[in-house]
């Protein structure tokens, strides 16, 4: 069965710096990197030697500037003349820091700022129309607010003039 039958999940093809420790957390190596990284793993590369079934911390930075801490399993090592690249299977994360790796390997198709946007002003638009409404139901506030109309206009009109200069 070829690494592409056995995937779990989409990977992306990227480069992060990647930190390194033991189980005991002694650094082992803190300018790793790592290459191919999906939900359930990632192609690291490093100048220390890994060995097939070893176990790791990792410190994962992300081109936002997003740090993903956990642990990890080397399931493979290739030995490079300058050092050695393996597949590590994801282990341990808190569910913040998958989260984050979830949102880095697939995106979703939604903009979610635009939608709370969109939420947070048609709420403010429903909330001005409640005052409203509540206000010109009082014979005093529809008085004051009749009285205060055209200069209202005026300077709405004035406000969209300035705009376009």
């Amino acid at each position: 069965m070829s690494g592409e039958e056995r995937r779990r999940s989409a990977r992306i093809l990227t480069h992060f710096g990647l930190a390194i420790w033991d189980e005991k957390g002694t650094a082992r190596d803190e300018q790793a990197s790592a290459h191919e990284i999906s939900q359930h793993g990632m192609k690291l590369e490093t100048s220390i030697a890994i060995e097939k079934g070893q176990f790791l911390r990792f410190k994962l930075w992300t081109a936002e500037g997003d740090v993903i801490r956990g642990r990890a399993k080397i399931m493979w090592i290739q030995r490079l003349e300058l050092g050695y690249w393996g597949g590590a299977e994801l282990l341990d994360m808190s569910w913040s820091d998958r989260r984050r790796l979830r949102l880095l390997t697939d995106p979703s198709a939604v903009d979610w700022n635009a939608v709370a946007d969109r939420a947070i002003s048609a709420s403010m638009i429903m909330l001005a129309m409640i005052a409203a409404w509540t206000l010109l139901g009082n014979p005093l506030w529809r008085s004051i607010a009749w009285e205060l109309l055209p200069k209202l206009l005026a300077a709405a009109i004035a406000g969209f003039a300035l705009i376009e200069l």
